[in-house]
């Protein structure tokens, strides 16, 4: 006869971890995807701000020397109006948005 018994040894009702709750999983992927295109659009505004007004006055520049006529796009010949220079609050904004952008993938 065999030193070890056909039954094994039972050690009661066997126990299992409680399913994790899927909505932080969701909530964190979300926030990801929306930090990275928050910085993505952030970092380009941001350029876009600061190099707007130097890029007028190329295109200007391009233009006059260019002496385009006909039915392309008029740029104005002109600098840039006041009206249309970023003011300091748009500058701040596009200096915060992605700092919250980078919070939400922090």
């Amino acid at each position: 006869m065999s030193q070890f018994s056909s039954i094994p040894p039972t050690y009661g009702e066997p126990t299992f971890d409680e399913p994790r709750p899927s909505w932080p999983t969701g909530l964190g992927i979300f926030s990801i995807i929306w930090g990275s295109l928050g910085v993505i659009c952030g970092a380009c505004a941001l350029g876009m701000t600061f190099a707007m007004g130097p890029f007028m006055e190329w295109a200007a520049k391009m233009q006059a020397q260019g002496g385009q006529s006909g039915s392309g796009p008029q740029i104005p010949t002109t600098p840039m109006p006041p009206e249309l220079m970023p003011n300091v609050v748009q500058m701040l904004g596009a200096v915060v948005h992605p700092l919250g952008a980078i919070l939400l993938l922090v």
